[in-house]
């Protein structure tokens, strides 16, 4: 009976404390999308080595500290689109969408990875330009 009575006593306080604790952090990026910034990265920097990894690592941290989730996916999604030709590209391009806003914001969160983690300039392609 004492054990029924604590439980009741406590279903109120795990019935409303259960929504807050399944949200998740917007800025906590799934390890495969970090992964898989990180070897981009690395790739881009023409270099697999520890100063690489280290470098490009801390990059995605300042960037998942700077973006949400949800507005990293659309904004890398948009970054990588708009170098396509023709009619699918443009869709990137057209500044009515508001998707220059995302790249604009992705653009100074990697501008300011670059600096504060050392991330050398790209060596393979111009891949990503100063905004």
């Amino acid at each position: 009976m004492k054990r029924f009575s604590i439980v009741a006593l406590l279903m109120p306080v795990l019935f409303f404390a259960a929504p807050a604790l399944a949200e998740k952090d917007p800025h906590n990026y799934p390890t495969l999308d970090r992964y898989q910034w990180i070897e981009e990265c690395m790739y881009y920097q023409g270099e697999r080595n520890l100063e690489t990894l280290y470098a490009c690592t801390c990059a995605i941290d300042v960037i998942a500290e700077k973006m949400p989730h949800d507005k990293f996916v659309q904004a890398d999604t948009a970054e990588k689109a708009a170098t396509i030709s023709g009619e699918s590209g443009e869709y990137m391009r057209e500044p009515a969408r508001g998707i220059q806003e995302l790249r604009l914001a992705y653009g100074e969160a990697k501008n300011e990875a670059d600096q504060r983690c050392f991330v050398r300039p790209n060596r393979l392609k111009n891949i990503w330009p100063e905004f």
